[in-house]
């Protein structure tokens, strides 16, 4: 058995599920275990390797077009996991991020790697979608640096790519939108955006008092944003206007 299950992928007609300690397992179709992967049968690495304490720990996965995994481990120093089709297993390391603490991982229509690393930023890493060659892979560290990113907050909550390839990101500081993700890596990228915002006659940025807890996409590319205190928005697909907002007066949510 394998608790505290950290997100799961299908490739090749398998199930794959990270588990916050043990690795990566692949289920077959009755959920049963056929293979737990960790530090002795491929890439993976453990927390700690000179305590005789396992420790594997694998924060999300995600998968590309032609059913390459990519996942990632917690606190090491090569954290970008990957799982070729051909069964191979590769991991990355970042020189401008050692052993990060990472969060979520997602994999863009455009070949673009998303994923979080806690306390400083946003990792978006191009694949190229030459998944069976990194060699020509690139990555940039987005932080809140005005030269690097320019986010809200380090504390990065949440993030969501929309319909327009636009990278929505949830912080403790509000939302901030990298309207093009494959700008990042132009010399003259300006970083995220935020979004003004009127209330009451006066000019702010969307959410910039809130915690962005979660921020989904609908058919209609509104945003649907949950918040740590005020309840959940549905707000314009630009952001600049607000439809609803959700609380315990108004609906089933609890207090």
């Amino acid at each position: 058995t394998m608790r505290n299950t950290m997100g799961s992928v299908i490739s090749d007609g398998s199930m794959y599920v990270g588990s916050a300690g043990a690795g990566i397992a692949s289920l077959n179709d009755n959920y049963e275990i056929t293979e737990l992967y960790d530090y002795t049968n491929s890439t993976l690495q453990d927390l700690e390797p000179n305590i005789p304490y396992d420790f594997v720990s694998i924060t999300d996965l995600t998968t590309s077009e032609d059913g390459t995994i990519y996942a990632v481990n917690y606190r090491v120093p090569e954290p970008l996991i990957i799982r070729h089709t051909n069964g191979e297993w590769e991991s990355i390391p970042f020189q401008d991020a050692p052993s990060p603490k990472t969060s979520d991982i997602t994999y863009t229509e455009n070949g673009f790697l998303i994923f979080t690393i806690i306390d400083v930023g946003l990792i978006v890493y191009d694949t190229r979608r030459t998944h069976d060659d990194t060699s020509d892979d690139q990555y940039k560290l987005l932080t809140t640096s005005p030269s690097s990113g320019n986010l809200p907050s380090a504390n990065v909550t949440c993030f969501a790519v929309d319909r327009d390839n636009e990278l929505w990101i949830g912080t403790d500081a509000g939302i901030g939108v990298i309207y093009s993700i494959e700008s990042v890596f132009n010399q003259n990228f300006d970083g995220a955006q935020k979004i003004i915002v009127s209330q009451d006659g006066f000019n702010g940025y969307l959410f910039e008092t809130e915690t962005v807890e979660a921020i989904a996409v609908d058919g209609a590319n509104r945003k649907w944003v949950g918040t740590g205190s005020s309840g959940l928005f549905l707000i314009s697909a630009d952001g600049a206007d607000q439809i609803h907002n959700f609380t315990t007066a108004n609906s089933p949510l609890l207090d």
